[in-house]
């Protein structure tokens, strides 16, 4: 019986040694490998991240890369082979300071050590949590370059970004030879340094997605890729800017009216230009709208420009019918929360993020119909693009009867009216306009290469930090530009 009684004691004791070998049974959760990072920053400012999922609750102190309980990180994680195990476990502190060519503290930079993502403080410090055997620092801040370095040590130091603007002009129908070449052979030859083309254009269509949804209702162009153009751009040294048409969708409205805007009288409602839009209150178009950006994001560019993220104002608003009913006080509520969502997509790969909105958003404080009210904009944005078009505004604004007959003055203004406006503690963002290279289309006056280049030295002066052109025609005379 001791005999029996003796060998089940051993039996057990060896069971107890081979379950603790392979990992159960250990209870000490701080030694368990991978631990999930814990993200930290010396600032933490109103323009936090928000979870992927957007019926849920936005926290004010999410941290940027926060997501919800159970859903994988959306970021690659480097492959670690099973020697290289230990050196994953344990995190560490990263520390440094973000400064300007001068040597002059940068506040709110974007600081990511390889997924962990923190910004700095008003005197440039930065201290995040990442995983000790990080490997890549990068750090982005609106007026700069991307600078991106391998990492040696936690202790990180000053880190000096180089200065960059951005003097650019749209260009659609970048996939046309004989448009692409024109205008390499113009940004080869003068002052420009960036492009700004649609990666969602005014039909809601979008280059060779994967998206599904995107190639259900045939809203993916398959015969340009915009991962190879982005580094044909960045072989020639040009800053590419993806203009990302939102909520002016016919494509999305016409293959999924549950996503539309309705008219009451039944259908999708229209706008006085016969486009549809789809819903801003439609959580299921944010979604779509969020794995668009990410893939746009993946791709290597280097700036998402929100254009029509706003809700419609042309047409017949009395027959719009919405999921909610809306209000002055809901539309901003909605158009801030999609941009909060919407920069959570787009923020872990590492892109700038800008929007435009008409000119009228500068000088008025009201949202206008649109959602869009500059202050509640601003903490999601590296870059604002008012669209001050000088024949785009109302007869009388600054005082001026013809407002395109004072080109110079209008531009002046607006800048200086959106940078007052751009300032705040959790506020960086940068004013860089649209000018107009078209003719006045509403006052008749004559609107040419005299009143274009009066715009641009009117925001040189005031104080823009670039800028670009707009011609839906293309016809941007070479004079328009300084020769390089």
């Amino acid at each position: 019986m001791r005999d029996k009684l003796a060998y089940f004691v051993v039996s057990l004791s060896i069971l107890s040694m081979l379950l603790t070998a392979c990992g159960f049974g250990n209870t000490n959760t701080s030694n368990n490998a991978n631990p999930t990072p814990t993200m930290t920053s010396q600032h933490t400012p109103t323009a936090s991240m928000v979870p992927s999922d957007p019926t849920a609750t936005p926290d004010p102190s999410s941290t940027p890369a926060a997501r919800p309980s159970g859903e994988k990180s959306r970021m690659p994680s480097p492959t670690v082979e099973p020697r290289e195990a230990a050196r994953t476990r344990g995190h560490a502190t990263y520390t440094g300071r973000v400064l300007d060519e001068d040597g002059k503290p940068v506040r709110l930079a974007w600081v990511y050590v390889d997924e962990a993502i923190g910004r700095t403080d008003e005197a440039g410090k930065f201290a995040l949590q990442a995983p000790a055997d990080a490997r890549e620092l990068t750090v982005m801040a609106p007026g700069y370059r991307k600078l991106t370095r391998k990492i040696a040590d936690p202790n990180l130091g000053d880190v000096s970004l180089t200065p960059f603007v951005a003097k650019a002009v749209y260009v659609s129908g970048i996939g046309d030879p004989d448009v692409y070449r024109r205008f390499m052979r113009l940004i080869e030859e003068t002052e420009l340094n960036a492009i700004v083309i649609n990666v969602k254009n005014d039909d809601g269509k979008v280059w060779t997605s994967k998206v599904p949804l995107a190639r259900q209702i045939g809203a993916s162009y398959e015969d340009f890729h915009l991962q190879e153009f982005v580094r044909d751009m960045h072989r020639r040294g040009i800053y590419v800017i993806g203009r990302f048409t939102t909520f002016r969708d016919p494509t999305l409205a016409t293959a999924r009216p549950d996503m539309a805007v309705r008219d009451i009288r039944g259908g999708v409602w229209e706008d006085n230009k016969g486009h549809r839009w789809v819903d801003p209150f439609n959580k299921k178009v944010w979604r779509y709208f969020g794995d668009l950006l990410e893939e746009i994001a993946a791709s290597g560019i280097d700036e998402i420009q929100f254009d029509y993220v706003r809700f419609p104002v042309d047409g017949d608003l009395s027959k719009v019918e919405y999921l909610t009913p809306s209000t002055r006080y809901n539309r901003p509520d909605t158009i801030e929360a999609f941009l909060r969502y919407a920069s959570s997509r787009i923020r872990p790969h590492k892109v700038f993020i800008s929007a435009d909105t008409y000119g009228l958003t500068v000088w008025s404080e009201k949202e206008q119909g649109t959602g869009q009210v500059l202050e509640r904009l601003a903490p999601y944005l590296d870059y604002y693009s008012p669209m001050i078009y000088p024949d785009h505004f109302a007869p009388g604004t600054g005082g001026y009867r013809i407002p395109s007959a004072h080109p110079y003055e209008i531009i002046y203004e607006s800048v200086v009216r959106a940078k007052r406006r751009l300032r705040g503690d959790n506020v960086n963002t940068l004013v860089r306009p649209y000018l107009s290279a078209f003719p006045d289309t509403q006052y008749g006056q004559p609107f040419g290469l005299p009143q274009w280049l009066a715009q641009k030295r009117a925001a040189e002066d005031a104080g823009a930090h670039g800028w670009i052109y707009w011609d839906a025609a293309l016809q941007y005379p070479d004079e328009l530009f300084r020769k390089e």
